[in-house]
């Protein structure tokens, strides 16, 4: 009976703010404070439509079309790691906000060229945004990760059809699973390309569900193998079910990426995603200590890392479901997987090889990471 209660709590709280809109972003262009102001230029690729209110650029509704464009963001100055502040109008403060300062549309004949001017570094990371995020939002949490994570990787927007509505979380799904041919396409744009070497994907909440797909269909189009270029993938807080996600990755038979979880067993979003799904567990708040999960995941260990971020209180989020983007800690972690410096060597156990316990104590995270190393 208790557990009948708190699921009508639950729901009773959803309708009292699912009211409550996603406020759009006005993206209209700004000139930087200066020249010497640091800058994050990155690629958008959406399925959105394009919206005709001045500034905001795409709607949450399907388009048919792929759109590409060359956006640069400025970083505040006066930013902190793990801090995300922009405006929601056009008149953004850029000492404390992230600000457009240029767009570019390109056709997909021209991504190749976009890659030639970036001879520095032939990595691309690449972020698919979750559930109820408007893609302004979208746009600004990659420049954020990618200032805040300092790897030399080319940073990439994957935006699919987000309402930026709580209360359409169904619709989020469909247009989520809509688009893994999407994903897959650009994934394979990445892969053709000799400007491209090493491919790191993060995806966040729904957006774990498009790429988790998206990695599937390849997988299964090339007898089990995901292409050697697909290093590293993070998912962040996945929104999907425990055991639809074992079927996704052993579709995987051959080659596949190095997976890294990160979760939290207080993730609220979840807890109401877990009620939507009948009240199975979602994979981005399981508890690993769990002996069900652990013998469930044991078959990976060799490329599984899983990131348990529950005892960290970043203060910032109320539904704690953004906590990989707000704690340094966090943050230092995510950027040390994409940078190749935690590699597993495949004789590891499992207790030992993707149980990670992140607080705030510093002297613990050294230490859990040199038993990882050693």
């Amino acid at each position: 009976m208790k557990l009948a209660i708190g699921r009508w709590r639950w729901l009773a709280l959803v309708v009292l703010i699912s009211g409550c809109v996603t406020r759009p972003v006005v993206l209209t262009p700004v000139e930087p404070v200066s020249e010497n102001q640091e800058s994050v230029e990155l690629l958008s690729v959406s399925t959105r439509q394009k919206s005709d209110v001045p500034g905001i650029i795409y709607s949450g509704e399907r388009s048919k079309d792929v759109h590409i464009q060359s956006v640069r963001v400025a970083v505040p100055t006066d930013h902190k790691a793990g801090e995300l502040r922009f405006s929601f109008d056009a008149k953004p403060d850029l000492s404390t906000d992230f600000a457009v300062t240029s767009i570019e549309d390109l056709q997909p004949g021209n991504v190749e060229d976009w890659f030639k001017k970036r001879e520095h570094t032939k990595r691309l990371f690449i972020f698919v945004h979750g559930y109820n995020m408007s893609y302004g939002i979208a746009l600004y949490t990659l420049a954020q990760l990618s200032y805040d994570l300092d790897v030399d990787a080319t940073p990439i927007l994957f935006s699919w059809p987000s309402r930026g509505r709580l209360d359409s979380y169904l619709y989020d799904k469909e247009s989520a699973t809509l688009n893994r041919d999407r994903l897959e396409e650009l994934l394979q744009l990445a892969i053709e390309s000799d400007q491209v070497e090493e491919i790191t994907i993060l995806a966040h909440s729904m957006g774990c569900w498009v790429t988790s797909e998206a990695l599937r269909q390849m997988a299964i189009r090339n007898d089990g193998n995901v292409h050697e270029k697909i290093s590293n993938v993070i998912f962040a807080a996945p929104d999907i079910d425990v055991d639809v996600f074992q079927s996704q990755i052993n579709a995987a038979t051959g080659t596949r990426p190095f997976f890294t979880l990160i979760t939290s067993q207080d993730d609220k979003a979840l807890k109401f995603s877990r009620i939507l799904a009948g009240d199975v567990d979602r994979l981005g708040a399981i508890d690993i200590n769990n002996e069900k999960y652990r013998q469930g995941m044991q078959d990976y260990a060799s490329n599984l890392m899983i990131l348990d971020l529950s005892e960290i209180a970043t203060g910032y989020d109320a539904f704690d479901h953004t906590k990989y983007a707000e704690s340094p800690l966090a943050l230092d972690i995510v950027s040390r997987r994409i940078k190749g410096a935690e590699q597993d060597d495949g004789e590891m156990s499992l207790a030992t090889s993707i149980l990670l316990t992140l607080s705030q104590n510093v002297a613990k995270i050294e230490t859990i990471t040199q038993e990882v190393e050693e």
